[in-house]
């Protein structure tokens, strides 16, 4: 069973869903704590006693995002499934996550902010590389039972991921191009997947 949140703790989340509207609505710079507070139904003094800042507020929305999507890409390594159909399901999970929508309209936020100030971004850029290195500890185990030859696995993760987000992510996020079809969706995940064993597949 789930466990109760208290009242502080919904308005807590009330304050992060408000503002997470807002941003997306206003932008960063136009939203301003008035607004949160009005959108959440709280004073304005409740949003600063949760987040001293609008920074912290947005940094906290991000965080929350990756916190959970995070979650929903735990990758356990199974000796006894192919690697194929495991890698198949490691990136149909990556396509899945790259185009929530949540995640696509925060990603614009973050990618202008990093743009007006990418020293404030660049951990929050850190955190966001989290499910890669998930990947990373699940080629560890695949290379480990010699199915893959992974001799750098920071860099042959980086390249799965790359393979998806060039196609499925950036074009969304930076061209305002339409999500993929389901039809297109798998044959980015064949073709991710047929590419990667090509090269490090025993």
């Amino acid at each position: 069973m789930e466990k109760k949140r208290s009242v502080s703790e919904q308005k807590r989340q009330a304050i992060l869903d408000a503002a997470k509207e807002a941003f997306i609505d206003q932008g960063f710079a136009a939203t301003s704590m008035d607004t949160v507070a009005k959108l959440a139904e709280v004073s304005k003094r409740t949003v600063y006693n949760h987040f001293p800042s609008k920074e912290d507020l947005f940094t906290a929305i991000v965080m929350e995002l990756i916190g959970y999507f995070s979650q929903s890409m735990t990758m356990t390594f199974m000796p006894e499934v192919p690697v194929r159909e495991q890698l198949k399901a490691i990136a149909q999970a990556k396509v899945a996550t790259m185009l929530n929508d949540d995640l696509l309209q925060i990603s614009r936020l973050v990618l202008s902010e990093t743009i007006r100030a990418p020293e404030k971004m660049s951990a929050l850029m850190d955190k966001a590389q989290e499910g890669d290195n998930l990947f990373g500890q699940w080629l560890s185990e695949a290379h480990a039972h010699g199915v893959l030859k992974v001799d750098d696995l920071c860099y042959a993760g980086g390249q799965f991921a790359s393979l998806i987000k060039g196609a499925v992510f950036w074009p969304v996020v930076v061209l305002g191009q339409p999500k993929p079809s389901q039809k297109q969706q798998v044959l980015i995940v064949d073709r991710t997947v047929d590419m990667f064993l090509a090269y490090y597949g025993e």
